[in-house]
């Protein structure tokens, strides 16, 4: 029987008594200011007590997967009642559990309510386990990007499960977490790509995680199931969402969430994620015993780097601030090994001299390493005693690396502090907020090399032949999509100038070609750039 992406659409709605009525987007029902649980005492329990406990099983039974797990950028779980697809959500949850997450911006499908393009609800969503708040910022950021294809009626949540049940997990492991619940009501490819790039510049920001929440292969025996969800597995692992797309149109993979696992995996690539470790493949048979027809799940960790790699090296925009990485980490200029703060720091042959010194070169470092040693013991740290030089308000980046691997790096684009207080505060965000990597440990800190990006003011760019490989970082901003590569990125990796721009656009999470199209801008800016040496 052929398969359409969206069959499993139209039978999860039946699967496992959906509770309440579908209508379409547009409706006059009222809304409630906090989404209440339309699950609880059905596909959880219902005593908050019991539920925890149950939750907490899923989590501590699931083992971590051998090897380095990489950094997370986003997550697929399934939706089914935790009775069925709970111990399959609890290893990505658990692994979701290792990451500094504040907010999580979960996609799922609409199964019940009908309507264009995709929805976000401003509501706090009520569990057993309490009220979990919305963050009402990136939702207005997702409105505002999305434009007319951004429903804002909450009401087609309402009987929606896909969302909420995800919440509880996501209570249990970040008390406190914020969520962005998403619908998609449309899962055309433009769809996806546009959700993608929206979720690709929200992922950037500080603390935030993507989740896709998608169940796999719908009522096939459980051989058609296991081979079947085998290939969506494996085109997922490959990390290629168009392909997947097109398998999900033919009908050769099937899931009720496709469109979000595309717009998912989109936006992950976008952000630096090059792989994907299938941690949990399953279905309802092995729960029920019923073979003949079942319901296939799949936890998978998206994360930073490659198929295969033992460290971490390709380089993304961070969660938090801008970051400077390319397509790759790499030690030429700028990966030094060592770092006597006592000695003159190394200068790469890049970018220009803004005026600072032997002397407040060694204060800048000397600055940012104890900025990370005062958060490691949890104290203030403001730094005194400054050069007219380092008080200059400039922006900057801050870059770590270990035995010549990219470690961290995030950077402020702001001129209004004293770029002596901006690398105090983009050393932490780098050791600590970039989500491409694990929190910086403390025994780690004397193996770490700082490098700094000390910035001119941005300027637009008049002519493409005005850009110099080696003077000039580039930025691109076509809205709401922002990207910026360091200047010495691009002679690090040896790129020409159509290379760089290509990769610049990538970096934003656009087509390689966009920095050619109308409404798109680049500007230039230049650098001092110095490190500890090796």
């Amino acid at each position: 029987m052929p398969i359409t992406l969206f069959r499993a659409v139209l039978l999860a709605a039946l699967m496992l008594g959906t509770p309440g009525l579908a209508w379409a987007a547009g409706s006059d029902q009222p809304a409630a200011t906090v989404r209440p649980s339309i699950l609880a005492g059905t596909w959880y329990d219902a005593s908050g007590e019991v539920l925890s406990r149950q939750v907490k099983e899923f989590l501590n039974a699931a083992k971590p997967p051998a090897g380095n797990p990489g950094a997370l950028v986003a997550l697929v779980v399934p939706h089914a009642g935790y009775a069925y697809s709970g111990p399959t959500a609890g290893f990505g949850y658990a692994r979701l559990a290792k990451e500094p997450f504040t907010t999580a911006i979960v996609v799922g499908p609409s199964h019940r309510s009908r309507f264009p393009g995709v929805a976000v609800d401003p509501r706090p969503y009520q569990t057993p386990l309490g009220t979990a708040a919305v963050d009402q910022n990136l939702v207005r950021r997702i409105q505002e990007s999305g434009g007319d294809m951004v429903q804002s009626d909450p009401r087609v949540f309402d009987v929606e499960h896909c969302l909420e049940i995800q919440v509880p997990f996501l209570q249990t492991i970040r008390p406190g977490v914020r969520i962005v619940p998403i619908l998609m009501g449309s899962m055309d490819l433009e769809t996806c790509r546009a959700l993608g790039r929206i979720l690709a510049d929200i992922g950037r920001d500080p603390g935030v995680r993507l989740i896709c929440s998608t169940d796999l292969s719908h009522f096939l025996t459980d051989k058609e199931a296991e081979a079947m969800d085998g290939e969506l597995a494996a085109l997922v692992k490959k990390m290629d969402p168009e392909a997947l797309h097109r398998a999900l149109s033919e009908g050769k993979v099937e899931a009720c969430g496709g469109g979000p696992l595309v717009a998912v995996m989109m936006a992950a690539k976008a952000l630096g994620a090059g792989r994907a470790d299938v941690l949990a493949l399953a279905h309802s048979g092995q729960a029920t015993g019923d073979q003949s027809s079942v319901v296939g799940y799949m936890s998978a960790a998206l994360v930073r780097g490659r198929a295969g790699d033992e460290t971490e090296k390709t380089a993304s925009p961070p969660g938090s601030g801008v970051s400077s990485g390319g397509a790759k980490p790499s030690s030429a200029p700028g990966s030094g090994a060592s770092g006597s703060v006592g000695t003159p720091p190394r200068e790469p042959a890049v970018g220009v001299d803004l005026g600072l010194g032997v002397d407040d070169q060694k204060r800048l470092l000397k600055i940012a390493r104890e900025s990370i040693q005062a958060a490691f013991d949890r104290k203030d740290y403001k730094p005194t005693g400054l050069t007219p030089g380092l008080k200059a308000n400039r922006g900057a980046f801050v870059t770590l690396k270990k035995k010549g691997e990219l470690r961290g790096c995030i950077g402020r684009l702001s001129d209004d502090a004293a770029v002596a207080e901006t690398v105090a505060e983009t050393a932490v965000l780098s050791a600590f907020e970039d989500t491409r990597f694990p929190p910086l440990a403390v025994e780690e800190l004397a193996e770490v090399r700082i490098e700094i990006s000390v910035l001119t003011p941005f300027e637009e760019v008049k002519k493409i032949e005005d850009i110099r490989i080696g003077d000039h970082g580039l930025m691109i901003v076509r809205p709401p999509f922002r990207g910026l590569l360091l200047p010495q990125v691009p002679v690090e990796e040896k790129w020409t100038r159509d290379e760089f721009l290509a990769h610049l656009c990538r970096k934003a999470g656009l087509p390689p070609e966009t920095w050619k199209e109308p409404g798109t801008q680049l500007f230039s800016f230049s650098a001092q750039v110095f490190g500890e040496k090796e």
